[in-house]
């Protein structure tokens, strides 16, 4: 679950938070999160014991944290697509939490978060979120320091 996202003029960050009622073995839930570098299975599919997840913008763009990682640093050479890349985090048998960012602020319009975890028993489920509100709360961020 997101359990929270903070808005900015040039993308959003955001918390992913796991919980399992049942414990798990002690780094299944920080396995399915953080293990790096991504994992496919012998065929080439995402593995299933790691959560698949991602958006959808109003204009049909995507971003997930499957595939290819892009080497970017926010520097001037700006990737060609959207991005969602995983920041710090923690957790144990029962909860983990991960920080993300998503690049760039999504346009207007409906906002759709997927993910899949088979591991889990998690089909593809997906969720709307309104990519006006989004953009209205990113119009409100003030520097910390102006003009910098």
């Amino acid at each position: 679950m997101l359990t929270g996202m903070r808005a900015f003029p040039v993308g959003l960050a955001m918390t992913l938070s796991v919980r399992s009622r049942v414990r798990t073995r002690r780094f299944d839930l920080n396995d399915g999160l953080f293990g790096e570098p991504p994992r496919h299975d012998d065929d080439g599919q995402w593995a299933r014991d790691r959560l698949k997840w991602g958006f959808e913008f109003a204009d049909g763009r995507r971003a997930t944290n499957v595939g290819a990682r892009v080497p970017w640093s926010g520097g001037s050479d700006l990737p060609s697509h959207p991005v969602l890349s995983g920041g710090g985090g923690g957790g144990g048998p029962q909860a983990a939490d991960r920080d993300y960012w998503l690049w760039p602020l999504p346009p207007p319009g409906p906002l759709r978060v997927v993910c899949q975890w088979p591991a889990y028993g998690i089909d593809q489920t997906s969720h709307e979120l309104d990519g006006e509100m989004l953009a209205a709360a990113a119009s409100r961020a003030v520097p910390i320091w102006p003009g910098t």
